[in-house]
């Protein structure tokens, strides 16, 4: 149970605390699978063209306009594992003030392109990032009564 406890703790603060970083060693085994998936890498895996192309995409594809800063509007924080190939899974919604922004980041990621896998000691790997996406939702007008 401690080290279940140790392994989930592990897993989290990395994965939060380091939104864009790629450095150090940790890895995490997938209860799924036999494969690894690893939270902190080499070289962290990437859109071709970067976050450029990343932003791009999201406002692009995005029904809901994507705000600049967290202060603009409503944020979802989400995780995903890019594979090898480059292909998108295992999304997972870490943290969302809307059911409706929930179901738009879920149909994003369901749309987006392969990336660029991440680098582990040279070798390609499975990689789970943090993501957030801001979205800047219109004040809908009360009826009144």
């Amino acid at each position: 149970m401690k080290m279940r406890l140790l392994t989930i703790l592990l897993f989290l603060l990395p994965s939060i605390s380091s939104l864009g970083q790629s450095e150090t060693t940790l890895e995490i085994k997938s209860g799924e699978t036999d494969q690894e998936i690893y939270v902190i890498v080499d070289e962290a895996p990437q859109l071709k063209g970067g976050e450029k192309a990343l932003s791009k995409f999201y406002g692009k594809k995005s029904e809901h306009e994507i705000a600049e800063n967290r202060k603009d509007g409503k944020t979802v924080y989400f995780q995903m594992v890019i594979n090898q190939d480059g292909s998108v899974s295992d999304l997972e919604i870490l943290l969302s003030q809307s059911m409706e922004l929930e179901k738009e980041v879920r149909r994003i990621v369901g749309l987006m392109p392969k990336w660029i896998p991440g680098i582990k000691n040279g070798k390609v790997v499975r990689t789970k990032i943090t993501q957030e996406l801001t979205f800047i939702v219109p004040i809908q007008p009360q009826l009144l009564s």
